[in-house]
């Protein structure tokens, strides 16, 4: 569950941030970012373990950005 919250916050403020970056772009970046994560931590030296589940978490959160940037896009503009 925390994974999937911090991806969905890190996914919305990573594409409001590069907005030229597509989505299939975005999400390769983050994923990269939650694999690289996963990898880092399964090193002997970290002390921790790698788990896959935790890569499932970041997607999901990952597609769940990627759902809130696409209607944050096509919402109305109110002025």
């Amino acid at each position: 569950m925390h994974h999937a919250a911090a991806f969905l916050v890190l996914t919305v403020l990573a594409g409001r941030g590069w907005p030229r970056l597509g989505p299939v772009a975005l999400a390769a970046l983050m994923l990269g970012a939650g694999i690289g994560i996963e990898l880092i931590q399964g090193l002997p030296a970290i002390g921790r373990d790698a788990d896959v589940w935790d890569v499932v978490a970041d997607a999901v959160g990952i597609a769940a950005g990627l759902l809130v940037l696409r209607v944050w896009a096509t919402r109305p503009v109110r002025g």
